[in-house]
């Protein structure tokens, strides 16, 4: 029999109803304090581990935090930082970012640090194993992020475990980005279908536009798309795109991103995301249980010459909950001028933060300019299924 938590047992329906009321009040009050003492602590871990959609803010900064987050019982480990929160800054793709941290026990008894543990599988440090500090010892602590293909923005944290003392959290945030830079980061087709973006060298070497999702280009104006400049400023227009259809009368897709090409050798395409609802939505596997998702929906390839091969490494991660690894597989029905496998995927048989590494070769055949391709990832058991994206270009030399 099903009980409601609320109504009494029917064998307590004896008891007069002042008793009833009283044990309810009794109930709310306790349920009130213990999200009253509860809350604060459990602000200050999602603080730390919250990560945000703006891909390219590079004036964003970790928010504050408490120098110490209550996990477990204790007092606070008397230890005093090098910093508080570890910001690599702006770091280019395809390069570790890495940082130190000291830590210095101020306490006037031996320090054991049991364990870092980061929130997130792309953090990793060099420690070794439990370490005691005595009364006024110092360490060095390295810490390193996982290597980016693709522009993208971190905020996690380390928590350092000492024995009989609350764990302290502290944050830690990086931004990844190509040498060059698009304002704004994104392009809002939901309140405009035309406007212009501005596309900036932030390492100041001059560059030219050569087109726009494989097309013609617009300068705005004053710009002059034709000679090199550190700065260029470009118009687009998607009004030829249905947004109830979600595609051109051509039958072309509504695009989720526009693709520039340059002829910056860091930089050859530019991704800026396009935003309409519903037709530019990502895909992400949808059907339950959902246990994991690819973390990318699209991998930028740059100039790739035909018979030319590269790997790329694609995130991948489980939902909290998931219990069982699934084996996953390519779909390259899709694909017209790539030829894609798995080279490796050293998560096939774990749940957790892992990558599944393709080996990826332009065909022969490959005609130039621009291509986007799609590209299926499929879950072997779940048969879970994710769409990525894939650019590329090749413009041989006259």
């Amino acid at each position: 029999m099903v009980v409601d938590p609320i109504q009494p047992h029917p064998r307590e329906r004896g008891f007069s109803v002042w008793s009833s009321l009283l044990g309810l009040a009794l109930g709310l009050l306790s349920a009130s304090l213990w999200f009253a003492l509860n809350r604060s602590s459990s602000s200050s871990v999602e603080e730390a581990t919250e990560v945000t959609e703006s891909r390219f803010q590079l004036d964003a900064k970790p928010q504050a935090q408490p120098e110490g987050s209550v996990i477990q019982d204790g007092p606070s480990a008397p230890v005093r930082l090098s910093s508080r929160s570890l910001d690599f800054g702006l770091q280019p793709v395809k390069q570790q970012a890495y940082g130190t941290l000291d830590l210095t026990n101020e306490g006037e008894s031996p320090l054991d640090l049991m364990a870092i543990s980061p929130t997130c599988g792309c953090l990793s440090t060099d420690f070794a194993g439990r370490t005691q500090l005595a009364p006024g010892e110092s360490m060095t602590l390295t810490v390193y992020h996982e290597i980016r293909d693709m522009p993208s923005s971190t905020k996690e944290a380390l928590r350092f475990v000492f024995l009989g003392h609350k764990i302290l959290t502290v944050p830690v945030s990086v931004e990844f980005t190509r040498p060059i830079k698009s304002d704004p980061t994104f392009l809002d087709a939901d309140a405009q279908d035309s406007g212009s973006f501005t596309l900036r060298s932030l390492d100041d070497q001059p560059f030219r536009v050569l087109s726009l999702l494989g097309g013609d280009l617009k300068a705005a104006e004053g710009f002059d798309l034709s000679k090199p400049s550190s700065v260029h400023r470009i118009e687009w227009n998607l009004t030829a795109y249905d947004k109830e259809l979600c595609r051109a009368l051509s039958g072309e897709p509504f695009p989720k991103w526009i693709v520039v090409e340059t002829d910056h050798p860091d930089a050859p395409l530019i991704d800026i995301r396009v935003r309409q609802y519903p037709c530019t939505m990502l895909d992400l596997p949808m059907k339950e249980p959902r246990s994991w998702y690819l973390n990318t929906h699209r991998v930028v390839l740059g100039q790739l010459a035909p018979g030319e091969s590269t790997e790329v490494a694609v995130p991948v991660e489980y939902l909290k909950g998931a219990t069982v690894p699934d084996p996953l597989e390519l779909d390259v029905s899709k694909l017209t001028d790539l030829e894609v496998s798995i080279a490796s995927y050293p998560g096939r048989n774990r749940v957790g933060s892992t990558t599944i590494n393709l080996s990826i070769t332009k065909k022969i055949n490959a005609a130039p300019g621009l291509s986007m391709e799609l590209l299926q990832v499929r879950g072997l058991d779940s048969d879970l299924d994710q769409e990525i994206q894939l650019f590329h270009s090749y413009r041989p030399e006259d």
